[in-house]
């Protein structure tokens, strides 16, 4: 059985408009039961698991939220 899986991967931001962002990506994708979500750069990778959010569900949020 395969199953889809909707993953949100994104550049490293800033919130700044002239500011350089860091290397790396940022990553969210849902789970049975919640959410992973995290980052990798060149100094680590992280992640979280937490559950949906009424909005966006598992994907990332936007700065402009």
């Amino acid at each position: 059985m395969v199953s889809r899986i909707n993953v949100d991967l994104q550049a490293m931001r800033t919130r700044e408009p002239n500011a350089v962002p860091p290397p790396g990506a940022a990553f969210g994708f849902s789970v049975k039961g919640g959410c992973v979500t995290g980052a990798v750069t060149p100094d680590a990778v992280s992640l979280s698991a937490t559950g949906p959010i009424a909005e966006v569900g598992c994907n990332l949020m936007p700065f402009t939220h």
